[in-house]
């Protein structure tokens, strides 16, 4: 739904996987993208931290905080 340009469907959609398996640290990845999609930066920028904290090693935790320094306005990169 994400990818379709759906970001409200998608919201629904990763919280409703997130509610059955809490431990999906991609669905805290693409919840924040939906969030961040509809302009909510306070809701994109809570499921990014949850997702760089339990795997700090993963491949794209600098991608997740470029974009959470993006939402926080300090710099100019998504």
């Amino acid at each position: 739904m994400l990818f379709s340009g759906n970001s409200e469907g998608a919201v629904g959609q990763y919280r409703e996987a997130l509610k059955i398996y809490p431990g999906y640290v991609a669905g805290y990845r693409g919840l924040g993208l939906a969030y961040a999609e509809q302009g909510n930066a306070p809701d994109a920028l809570r499921p990014s931290t949850s997702t760089s904290a339990p795997c700090p090693t993963a491949r794209d935790v600098p991608l997740i905080k470029k974009r959470m320094d993006h939402l926080m306005g300090k710099s100019s990169a998504p």
